[in-house]
């Protein structure tokens, strides 16, 4: 019997999850398919039990769904609790399962990228439900001083309560260039942008581009467009950016997993969304014949 899955969001018609997820059923051999499916907050639970009983075997959840569906779930994986947010269910036995790859895969993509973790500062934009399933991994790992800077510090100081004890700082975002936030930022060797900002027209940036510190790697979460105005800002200074495919096809391999025991081959997934190492440095011009 053909298993289906598919990815639940809003807006959700951009995702490439339906071409790494329908790629790695090709090259693992799986009588699978995958689609996206638009749900927002409010159908989200119809639109879950419609699902279920139509027979699928699990789904992904991206914004603004996370932090919903670990509460619809009947289990959750250590990650999925400590980051209190899933964005990976399995059907199984009558029961929701809830993972969330989030923060293992994030880990793994700035691993193979050379982008160290272990004693850095980090800071944050935006205290969402992806950015709460990656503090948790990035703190085992020995990350600090991690600096969450958000809009809405009240709201965040709530949402990340229990990893205030482990030093993580909620900073109120605000416009001065020599302020707590500018601060935060700007010392940090590793700078993730969490929010949807920036990609309407009139929107502001996430923060300001003159922010990050030129040592600093920056990581946009979106991948679409692939160079949001914030990355080519950035890129624009010199700083190393990168967008969030990279993390999504590690997503895609850890959702795998959690499936079925297994991951597929990674080239399958890279090759389905032509995966360049945003890091890599150029080819280097080829040099024309004398004479020429």
């Amino acid at each position: 019997m053909t298993q289906r899955f598919a990815v639940l969001g809003s807006p959700i018609a951009h995702s490439l999850s339906p071409r790494l997820h329908a790629a790695a059923f090709a090259a693992s051999g799986r009588d699978a398919t995958y689609e996206a499916i638009e749900s927002g907050a409010a159908e989200f639970p119809s639109v879950l039990a419609r699902l279920r009983a139509e027979g699928f075997a699990g789904v992904n959840l991206t914004a603004p769904l996370k932090a919903l569906g670990l509460a619809a779930a009947d289990e959750a994986t250590p990650a999925a609790r400590a980051a209190g947010a899933a964005n990976t269910l399995a059907f199984r036995g009558g029961a929701v399962q809830a993972e969330n790859t989030d923060g293992a895969g994030f880990a793994v993509f700035l691993e193979r990228a050379g982008v160290p973790v272990a004693g850095r500062a980090i800071a944050f934009v935006g205290g969402g439900g992806a950015v709460r399933g990656l503090v948790p991994a990035l703190l085992e790992r020995g990350a600090g001083p991690v600096a969450v800077v958000v809009r809405a510090p009240a709201r965040a100081a709530a949402d990340f309560a229990p990893f205030l004890a482990r030093g993580l700082r909620i900073v109120a975002l605000d416009a001065s260039d020599d302020g707590p936030a500018a601060r935060a930022i700007g010392e940090a060797s590793l700078v993730v942008q969490g929010t949807p900002l920036g990609l309407r027209p009139g929107d502001p940036l996430p923060c300001p581009a003159a922010w990050p510190g030129p040592q600093a790697v920056a990581i946009d979460l979106l991948y679409h467009p692939p160079v949001t105005p914030w990355l080519a800002a950035l890129r624009a200074r010199g700083v190393r950016a990168a967008n969030g495919l990279g993390l999504l096809i590690e997503q895609a391999l850890l959702a795998q997993r959690f499936w079925f025991g297994v991951e597929p081959p990674r080239s399958a997934l890279e090759e389905a969304v032509r995966w360049r190492d945003p890091f890599a440095p150029s080819p280097a011009p080829s040099a024309e014949a004398p004479g020429r």
